[in-house]
C-alpha cells in the first residue's frame, strides 16, 4: 500500500508538465475519494493478573490503508490559492498479538483497530504551474479506535472498549489540476492525538486483569481523486461517423 501510494505521489509531480487547466481555475467547490497509509496505529496492553504479573501483551502496532472522502472549497487570486477542506476516512483491519494463557488452556490477546478518521482544515498554496501547486494544511483532527482484550484465565473472557481523541493536525502536499475538472492530491497529514487509557481491574474480565488503550500521534500519506465544480474544459461527446 505504502509503495503504491509513493508511486501515484511521483505521479503527480511527474504529470504537472502534461496536465491541462486555464489560470485561476482552482476557484470552486469540490468532492472526491481518498486512499491512504496510515503509521503508528492505536495500541492496547493486557496485563494478565494485573501489573508485575505476567509479562505484558502488547497488540503492537501495523501499518493499515484507510479511504475515505473529501470535500472543500478553493479561492484563487493571482497565483495564491486559500481554501476550506473537511475529510472523513474508515480503517481496515487490526492489529493483534495472542499467546496461550500460563494458568491453563486458552489464550490471552490484545488488539486495536482504527475504526476513522476525520479533519477540518484550512489549506494555503501557490500556484508555481497554471495547473499545479503546493500548499500547506492545518486544523482539527478526532479519531475513533476499538480495542479487545481476551484473558482465558476469567469467565466472562473478553473485554471491549472504545476511545477518541481530538487534536491539531497539520501537513502539506501537492495538487495537480487537470481538464475535465479532475484534481489529483497527494499529501502528508500529521494528527497529533495523545490519550492513554489505563482501566484496573478491568469488571469485562471480573477484575483478574488491567488493561490499557493508546490513541497516539498518527501519521498518514494520502492520495486523493476530486472533481471539481465549475469551470474547466466540460467534456464533448465525439462526432458522428459520416
Amino acid at each position: 500500500m505504502v509503495k503504491v501510494l509513493g508511486i501515484a505521489a511521483v505521479a503527480v509531480i511527474l504529470s504537472a508538465g502534461t496536465a491541462v487547466a486555464d489560470p485561476g481555475e482552482f476557484n470552486g467547490f469540490y468532492v472526491g475519494g481518498i486512499a491512504s497509509a496510515v503509521f503508528e496505529s492505536p495500541s492496547a496492553t493486557l496485563f494478565d493478573d494485573h501489573v508485575g504479573g505476567d509479562p505484558p501483551l502488547h497488540s503492537g502496532t501495523r501499518d493499515r490503508p484507510a479511504y475515505g472522502v473529501k470535500g472543500g472549497y478553493n479561492y484563487q487570486f493571482d497565483r495564491y490559492v486559500v481554501g476550506v477542506e473537511s475529510d472523513w476516512m474508515w480503517g481496515t483491519g487490526k492489529s493483534e498479538t495472542a499467546i496461550l494463557d500460563d494458568g491453563g488452556p486458552g489464550i490471552d490477546s490484545a488488539s486495536a483497530r482504527l475504526e476513522s478518521l476525520g479533519t477540518v482544515r484550512g489549506r494555503l498554496g501557490y500556484a508555481f504551474f497554471d495547473n499545479a501547486m503546493v500548499f500547506g494544511t492545518a486544523g482539527i483532527g478526532w479519531g475513533n479506535a476499538e480495542f479487545s482484550f481476551r484473558d482465558a484465565d476469567q469467565i466472562s473472557g473478553i473485554a471491549r472498549f472504545h476511545s477518541s481523541d481530538m487534536a491539531a493536525v497539520y501537513g502539506g502536499g501537492f495538487e495537480l489540476l487537470f481538464a475535465y475538472n479532475l484534481v489529483l492530491t497527494a499529501e502528508y497529514l500529521h494528527y497529533n492525538f495523545d490519550k492513554t487509557v489505563f482501566i484496573a481491574d478491568a469488571p469485562q474480565l471480573n477484575g483478574g486483569s488491567d488493561v490499557a488503550t493508546s490513541l497516539g500521534p498518527i501519521d498518514t500519506l494520502r492520495v486523493s481523486v476530486s472533481y471539481k465544480f465549475g469551470g474547466g474544459e466540460e467534456w464533448e461527446p465525439p462526432p458522428p461517423l459520416k
